[in-house]
């Protein structure tokens, strides 16, 4: 549901009880508060918020005229972004309608508004934008949300809603896969505002933005800074299960090069091993240019899985390729190998047994490898 038929029917609900009170003078008020939801159901939330506060300036004794003032208010501070005029007419309504069921209402959101409406008008006008950007931001396109976003910030350098506004960018970046540059941003608000409400969402997001771009040794300064600073029970937690997890992937990432460095070896020995079997770089080259039957038999097969994943799997599509490319590669390069030592009557139980420890090494090697730089089960 959109935000602004949210608005309509919390509008609707809270004021519907008072939709059949229409004796008396009231008749006249109740036609008047109607045309004005009309108006806001039909989007003019300029025109419906000046319609509902007419309501409550010309018939303030009726029993609309709460209603009124309550629903032009939230129109002022939800749609048109004017925070004062909203806290003006929750003033009016607690100070003339203290005994309606609105006023406690009103005394709630004029608090709220209390931090918006200070001396700036132009700082009220930005918390507004803001406040609208967090409450639509999944409904505009993530473009448009992050250069309103930007713009506040560039407009508003010495505005309190400045680090609010940048942990919003860096949540746009980081959905973006933008990770560099959304932990700049969350390292700017934890570097500028060390001291504010923001610091942890900063230092949190710092910490997940370092771990997903193997930069360890930060992430675990991020959530240590943490642990430094924070007295909340549940943040002291979530900066231990940071450092914990920044260390985790740091040996996963270390298991992930020396499988790297092992395959890169057993590659080069099933390489020396067909070099050796075909008794020159020459043999051994025109033996990799005839496809083995094992590689022949293998084909096919690792197509389909590859075809099924992208269909069926996408989110594994690359990992299965990386790894059925692999056994492919493995599996050529293997079988040529036993190909020319057959051919060559060379071809004895060491020779096989070599070949098949070698190409399960590099399998097992490149599936580790694969598993970690795509995030999938090993070190995920």
């Amino acid at each position: 549901m959109t935000s602004r038929a949210t608005l309509v029917l919390a509008i609707g609900l809270v004021f519907w009880p008072l939709a059949t009170a229409r004796a008396g003078p009231s008749a006249d008020a109740s036609a008047a508060y109607d045309r004005a939801f009309d108006r806001l159901g039909d989007g003019e939330d300029a025109a419906a918020a000046a319609a509902f506060a007419e309501v409550a300036a010309r018939w303030p004794q009726s029993d609309r005229a709460p209603g009124a003032l309550y629903a032009a208010a939230r129109l002022y501070e939800e749609k048109l972004g004017d925070p004062r005029r909203a806290a003006e007419l929750y003033d009016r309504l607690v100070t003339t309608y203290p005994a309606s069921r609105l006023a406690r209402s009103a005394q709630a959101r004029l608090a709220d508004l209390a931090p918006l409406v200070g001396s700036d008008p132009d700082a009220a006008r930005a918390t507004a934008t803001l406040r609208d950007l967090l409450a639509r931001g999944s409904e505009l396109p993530p473009g448009d949300a992050m250069a309103r976003a930007r713009a506040l910030v560039r407009g508003h350098p010495h505005w309190d809603g400045v680090p609010r506004a940048l942990l919003f960018i860096a949540g746009l970046e980081s959905r973006a896969g933008n990770k560099t540059a959304a932990l700049a941003t969350y390292l700017r608000v934890a570097r500028d505002y060390p001291h504010g409400e923001h610091l942890f969402a900063a230092l949190s997001g710092a910490g997940d933005m370092a771990i997903a771009l193997s930069r360890f040794d930060l992430a675990e300064g991020c959530f240590a800074r943490i642990l430094a600073v924070a007295a909340d029970p549940g943040q002291r937690r979530a900066a231990e299960s940071g450092i914990r997890r920044a260390r985790r992937q740091r040996f996963y990432a270390r298991v992930a090069i020396a499988a790297m460095v092992i395959a890169v070896v057993a590659l080069a020995l099933l390489a020396g091993l067909l070099v050796r079997s075909g008794g020159s770089g020459k043999l051994a080259l025109a033996a990799l240019c005839r496809p083995p039957p094992e590689a022949m038999f293998l084909a096919p097969l690792t197509g389909l899985l590859m075809v099924a994943a992208h269909v069926g799997a996408p989110d594994i599509a690359v990992a299965v390729d990386i790894i059925a490319a692999a056994g492919i590669l493995v599996t050529w390069l293997s079988g040529a190998g036993l190909a020319v030592a057959r051919r060559r009557r060379r071809l004895r139980p060491s020779l096989i047994l070599a070949h098949a420890i070698l190409a399960a090494i590099l399998v097992a090697a490149m599936i580790i490898v694969t598993l970690h730089e795509t995030h999938l089960g090993f070190g995920a």
